[in-house]
């Protein structure tokens, strides 16, 4: 696009009442302006402006209830057509609210941009995305409302600030941690200003002082875009109209404890509340009457009763009554077999439920992530290799240079090529220098990871593995940075996320440019799932065997000629052409960012594994420090979402659905079978 753009801007630049010939920046040209170039069909231009997208793609099913009623997909669309014709047909006089008239449709998925490919625009806006979280106030976990868990954490700073013993009184402390003496603008001052901020970032509340929860959390991620504008006016929005609430409940309360106790009596005794109840009045009506009897002896009363109590015996008969027990019992027995034959099918299924269970941790582990960039070196074999070249005269990046290109200034050796692109003391250099500021400041706490090599498609990238640490929402930030070369063409630096311990993952790609500060911030997901066998599950290890195995077949099938240093095979040679050594980067990243183990190979999926999704900022700095290309990665909050799978009907609860369903429709337990099993057996030993 920037090609067709750069061409629309060259031909039309005399002509005198085009407007896009005072146009300096390519961006500004309108691609519908392009249209020509395309034959005046839409579908091909729109087709040349794609470029590498990943979304996060949520799905949410609705219920249609008569408080919340939902619709299909297609009368949605044809509501919201018309609400939108309505507008446009009476501008003055439209309806703001047209859209809440229109019925939510059941299912609705959300797309997600998450990342842009190679070109990233920057806006001046700032994209807020809520979460809420509904806690539990529960023995095991208590929560509070937000002024207490304030106070609470108020105390605890305090309590701290007191073990200093400040000998001087700040404006800014409660007169609780009082003195005679007022701070004043000096040497001790500023060092005990240092000592606060230093509890700030060190203390966390928490767990230090064992703060509760606050029981309404509201959780706002930011998302900043800059871009160069005439106002100084900052834009905001929400990202989406839909805000992500999770509430917990409790999974098993009073009224399910009652239906399986019901269950179980029913089941193995045969006793109802009916029934208890019936024993109760037998036992009371039976001590009634020997009371009755032992106060009161005359022949008349004891007369009296026993007719009564015989009246009372004396069964009156009804015509067809035994015609009718039976109907009822057969229909009974037949309606309780086929629910009992459903219950015991959905056993057999073996159906799975997923429940979120909020966890707040105390430590918190970032993902190992990959950081490739070029050395100056690099620069110079390419801008040698472009001088060298007739053919690629006309290449303005220098970033756009093909690393496998340079293999010839190698001596076609891949290992020495890669050994090149390698440039860790640089990434060291800029560690070291954040340490060395750390030691000097109280308020910033730097976190830098391990840093190694990695071999990849790429070339040799860095890896940066981040060892846990407590959670404090001020200090919780590592830090990463290097020397660049400054602002060029399309300088950048490809950052990923790791698949395996061996290879990154192509799908979690993210651009930095060198012009801007990078921020990365994570959310973490775990999923436990449940090893049954209509859907199992094995161990991560396992997994990983698997899904190795499937790469591996898969690249056999491509058919690949020649190796690079990314590539462990043995069994072939090391690329020694360009050609050759494109063919292979290209199938490595056909197979890898496009096979999915588990349908593609029948992989079993891992039964415990972390999600990591993450959110990237960006923020211009000055050209003064474009040089130090600087990268702070960290948690949006470390409150952690655990989607465990749980069984829907665990046999417990087959048991317990078995015998209320036989005790409510048939009156049968376990007790009474035996019975029943001993009238038969001695009926049989009569006729014998």
């Amino acid at each position: 696009m920037y090609e067709k753009k750069e061409k629309f801007m060259n031909d039309t630049l005399n002509n005198f009442n085009n407007t896009s010939a005072d146009v300096k920046c390519i961006e500004d040209v309108d691609i519908l302006d392009l249209l020509d170039q395309y034959e005046n069909d839409a579908d091909q231009l729109w087709g040349a402006t794609d470029d590498l997208l990943h979304y996060e793609i949520v799905t949410f099913d609705k219920i249609d209830t008569p408080t919340n009623p939902c619709t299909s997909l297609e009368k949605f669309k044809m509501c919201e057509e018309d609400c939108v014709n309505t507008k446009m047909d009476n501008l003055t006089c439209r309806e703001p609210n047209c859209m809440t008239k229109c019925l939510q449709q059941q299912k609705f998925t959300q797309f997600t941009q998450l990342r842009q490919g190679l070109k990233i625009f920057l806006y001046q806006n700032l994209s807020l995305y809520i979460f809420e979280y509904m806690f539990l106030n529960s023995t095991s976990s208590p929560c509070v409302n937000l002024s207490v868990m304030e106070d609470c954490h108020k105390n605890c700073y305090l309590d701290q600030i007191k073990l200093q013993n400040l000998t001087c009184q700040f404006p800014f402390l409660p007169k609780e941690i009082d003195n005679d003496e007022e701070c004043i603008a000096n040497e001790l001052a500023c060092n005990y200003t240092a000592i606060l901020g230093e509890i700030r970032i060190k203390v966390n509340p928490s767990f230090l002082c064992n703060c509760a929860r606050e029981c309404e959390k509201t959780v706002i991620t930011t998302h900043y875009n800059f871009e160069k504008h005439n106002t100084n006016t900052t834009i905001f929005y929400s990202f989406s109209n839909w805000i992500r609430k999770l509430t917990e409940y409790y999974s098993y309360d009073f009224i399910a404890l009652l239906c399986d106790v019901g269950g179980y009596l029913s089941l193995y005794t045969g006793l109802s509340c009916t029934s208890i109840v019936k024993l109760l009045f037998h036992d009371l009506k039976k001590t009634f009457q020997k009371l009755l009897f032992s106060v009161k002896k005359n022949h008349f009363e004891k007369k009296v009763i026993s007719n009564i109590s015989i009246m009372l015996k004396e069964k009156k008969e009804v015509p067809h009554l035994d015609k009718i027990k039976i109907i009822f019992i057969l229909l009974s027995f037949s309606v309780c077999c086929y629910i009992i034959s459903i219950r015991v099918k959905d056993y057999f299924k073996f159906p799975v439920y997923v429940t979120i269970v909020l966890v707040q941790d105390r430590y918190i582990q970032p993902p190992t992530i990959v950081f490739c960039s070029e050395n100056s070196d690099m620069y110079e074999k390419k801008e040698k290799f472009i001088m060298s070249n007739h053919t690629f005269h006309n290449v303005k990046c220098i970033e756009d240079v093909d690393i496998l290109d340079l293999l010839i200034q190698f001596e076609n050796d891949a290992d020495q090529l890669w050994e090149a692109t390698g440039d860790l003391a640089n990434y060291e250099m800029a560690v070291q220098m954040g340490k060395n500021f750390g030691k000097k400041s109280k308020t910033f706490v730097p976190n830098f990871g391990n840093l190694s090599y990695l071999d990849t498609v790429f070339g040799r990238c860095i890896k940066v593995e981040s060892g846990s640490m407590e959670y404090n929402p001020v200090s919780a930030i590592y830090y990463m940075g290097f020397f660049g070369e400054g602002i060029r063409c399309n300088t950048h630096t490809k950052i990923f996320l790791m698949k395996t311990e061996e290879r990154i993952d192509f799908l979690t790609y993210n651009i930095q440019p060198h012009d801007v500060a990078m921020t990365i911030k994570f959310s973490r997901q775990t999923l436990d799932r449940l090893d049954t066998p209509t859907n199992p599950c094995t161990t991560l290890e396992k997994f990983k065997v698997c899904e190795k195995s499937c790469v591996s077949t898969k690249m056999e099938d491509e058919n690949i000629i020649c190796r690079l240093p990314f590539l462990n095979s043995t069994n072939i040679t090391m690329c020694k052409t360009p050609a050759d050594a494109k063919a292979t980067r290209k199938s490595y990243i056909k197979v890898h960012a496009n096979t999915d183990a588990i349908h593609d190979c029948n992989c079993d999926p891992p039964c415990s594994h972390t999600i990591y999704t993450n959110l990237i900022d960006y923020c211009p700095i000055t050209k003064e420090m474009d040089i130090l290309v600087l990268t702070m990665y960290e948690f949006d909050s470390n409150i952690r979402e655990m989607l465990k799978e749980e069984l829907a009907v665990p046999f417990i609860k087959l048991v317990c659905d078995i015998g209320s369903i036989t005790g409510f429709f048939l009156g049968l337990s376990i007790l009474l079978c035996f019975k029943l099993v001993e009238k038969f057996l001695n009926r049989i030993k009569v006729h014998l």
